[in-house]
């Protein structure tokens, strides 16, 4: 029999003979370039041999082919299946939306209710605790000055009250999500800091500061007062200018 070296890359294959043949089992007729077989018959495989067989004989290689057609499939069914037990939708899983805007934003809706609920979670049972942890060590310690925050449970609650705010939505087609958008702030639907806090992140106050700023400096500088705008209020020459 053959002794292979544990570094050896293995394989496997068959000796196959002509009909008639005779097979012939003796180490002794395999020709190896760095010698014979050991004392007790065996004979090691090294890297590059090259042996010779019977008159007849003929050592066949299984072919060890894979479906490889089937890989795609079934990678996609477990991708589905890991994605049922997380609550995410495949298209999202996977970050590949093929299918139509109305399918995709139906997953992307399923997928943020799950993060919503998650989002409420981690407030609830981590954030706000620190918060709390935090405030109670800076009255204690007197840097901060909350009224009431040590004695009556319902102030302190009214100290800490804020809402998490997180990274945006994702957005497909940002052209229709900004028309709907429009139309709920018109209809009453939806606030403006709803619509900022769901698609760009950032607070009302700090974006109508900024928003009012710009319009101020805009107006200064001689620009149109829409914020929006591009165009320059170019105004109309002199006839002496012309001259």
């Amino acid at each position: 029999h053959f002794v292979v070296r544990e570094d050896a890359q293995l394989f496997f294959g068959f000796i196959e003979k002509e009909a008639g043949a005779e097979f012939v089992d003796d180490a002794s007729i395999l020709e190896l370039p760095t010698g014979g077989g050991s004392e007790n018959g065996e004979i090691e495989i090294e890297d590059g041999i090259i042996t010779d067989l019977p008159e007849g004989q003929k050592v066949v290689i299984p072919e060890h082919g894979r479906p490889n057609s089937g890989f795609d499939p079934f990678v996609v069914a477990i991708l589905r299946q890991i994605g049922v037990a997380l609550e995410i939708p495949f298209e999202l899983l996977i970050k590949h939306f093929t299918a139509s805007y109305s399918a995709s934003r139906a997953a992307l809706e399923m997928a943020w209710q799950y993060f919503r609920r998650k989002r409420g979670w981690l407030a609830r049972q981590a954030l706000n605790p620190i918060v709390e942890w935090i405030l109670v060590e800076a009255v204690g310690s007197g840097r901060l000055d909350l009224p009431g925050f040590m004695d009556d449970p319902i102030k302190r609650q009214a100290w800490m009250a804020g809402e998490w705010l997180g990274s945006q939505r994702m957005s497909i087609d940002p052209l229709k999500e900004a028309k709907a958008d429009e139309v709920d702030i018109k209809n009453g639907n939806k606030t403006r800091e709803q619509v900022m806090i769901e698609r760009t992140g950032g607070q009302f106050d700090e974006k109508h500061d900024q928003l009012a700023h710009e319009q101020a400096k805009r107006e200064k500088d001689g620009l149109n007062g829409d914020a929006a705008g591009t165009a320059l209020a170019v105004q109309p020459e002199d006839d002496e200018d012309k001259e």
